[in-house]
């Protein structure tokens, strides 16, 4: 007959533990800073996932080259995943 693997044991410990809540919202903005240069270049802040993508949708955007567009990261942490992925809905 199968028994718990607790039942057995020849010393049980029972605790009880308690942390506050814990908002899991990211630390990040939702937004980035943007800055044209006189050059015909653009500048941005931004906290991306995937900076390559984020200079290329820039670049297309604002109809330059992506050469043309500098990303400065921001190494926050928190965003999960959530600017990598374009949604539809």
């Amino acid at each position: 007959m199968w028994r718990p693997p607790l039942a057995g044991a020849a010393k049980r410990v029972e605790a009880i533990y308690e942390v506050p809540y814990l908002a899991h919202a990211c630390m990040e903005p939702m937004n980035c800073t943007a800055r044209g240069d006189r050059r015909g270049g653009a500048r941005f802040g931004v906290v991306p996932r995937i900076p390559r993508r984020r200079q290329a949708a820039a670049a297309k955007v604002l109809g330059i080259p992506p050469a043309r567009v500098k990303v400065h990261v921001q190494y926050l942490g928190g965003g999960f995943g959530r600017r990598g992925v374009r949604r539809t809905s």
